[in-house]
């Protein structure tokens, strides 16, 4: 009975799925120096350490041959400024550019507008999912099997 409600209690808490979408520009002086972005990161739970991710099943880019989460900007050593950090790299460049976001952007749901760089570099970063607990389908099966065989047991008694 014990592990029955254990093992409820711990599939509750499982994510259905976490989703990332960002778009971004940069220009450096000049309208030959500009580029756009665009990238959705799909993840069980929400990024809550520092992680570099490649483009694959997870990650689709436009641009972008890796794309990087920094949970803590000023730990990092990137800004004095309390924040979240999402940094892309372009394809064949060698060059990384990184837009900053409020803390606590990439585990709370809502659409975050990038700020210290805004009209050198703009990105808008929406999460989906992270906000709160959703079971899965099946975890909700198991969850009420579960129920539902705890009520047959009192009903017994």
């Amino acid at each position: 009975m014990k592990a029955l409600i254990g093992l409820v209690l711990i599939s509750a808490s499982m994510y259905a799925g976490v989703v990332y979408e960002f778009t971004g520009s940069r220009t450096a002086g000049d309208a030959e120096d500009f580029t756009n972005a665009t990238f959705t990161l799909t993840l069980p739970t929400p990024v809550l350490v520092n992680t570099d991710f490649l483009p694959g099943a997870q990650l689709t880019c436009s641009v972008c041959d890796h794309v990087e989460f920094i949970v803590d900007a000023v730990a990092e050593g990137f800004t004095s400024t309390p924040s979240t950090v999402v940094a892309y790299g372009i394809d064949g460049t060698g060059s990384t550019y990184f837009f900053y976001f409020d803390p606590g952007a990439f585990s709370a749901d809502g659409a975050y507008t990038s700020f210290l760089l805004n009209g050198l570099q703009d990105g808008v970063l929406t999460v989906s999912g992270a906000g709160g607990v959703v079971p899965e389908p099946s975890t909700l099966a198991l969850a009420l099997a579960g129920a539902g065989v705890l009520a047959l047991r009192l009903r017994r008694r």
